[in-house]
């Protein structure tokens, strides 16, 4: 249980295991979860060309999306501007509303990138830090299923 079995590389960045480990700790048959697509810290992500990776034993994916982005500029808060901007057909001085929240969630340019049919695709929206920012995106937990999402969820940060 929460073991990590990739190692830090010279930038800090935890490098996948060779081949073998992985077909070992699949054939364990335990729930694996992998990080394939970090956004630098940011609250927001749209993916470049050749992201997110996933391996071919991926059943499940969970997009993260911090609510802190909202009303702030694309430039100050995602990771990959250009890539965000270019599909909300926006400026990157564009500040990010609930309807650029769902684009993103719904998009297969943004975090449904490269999900597979037969996947199940969760989101998870967090630093849902307060009543007034819960209020702005409740509505997209029950537009969940028309957005093609499986289960979404909001999280806090703890004080």
């Amino acid at each position: 249980y929460g073991k990590q079995i990739g190692q830090k590389d010279s930038d800090g960045k935890i490098t996948s295991p060779d081949e073998a480990v992985w077909q070992h700790v699949f054939s364990e048959g335990y729930p694996v979860l992998i990080e394939a697509d970090g956004s630098k810290g940011l609250p927001c992500k749209v993916p470049e060309m050749w992201e997110p990776v996933f391996r071919k034993e991926t059943t499940h994916v969970f997009g993260v999306l911090g609510m802190t982005c909202l009303d702030q500029t694309i430039s100050k808060v995602c990771h990959r501007p250009e890539k965000a901007a270019q599909l909300l057909k926006c400026t990157r001085n564009h500040r990010i509303t609930v309807d650029d929240v769902r684009m993103i969630l719904k998009s297969s340019e943004g975090l449904r990138k490269n999900i597979e049919d037969g996947w199940k695709y969760y989101v998870i929206l967090n630093q849902v830090d307060d009543s007034a920012i819960y209020e702005r995106v409740k509505q997209i937990k029950e537009e969940a299923k028309n957005l093609g999402i499986d289960g979404l969820w909001f999280t806090q940060m703890l004080n």
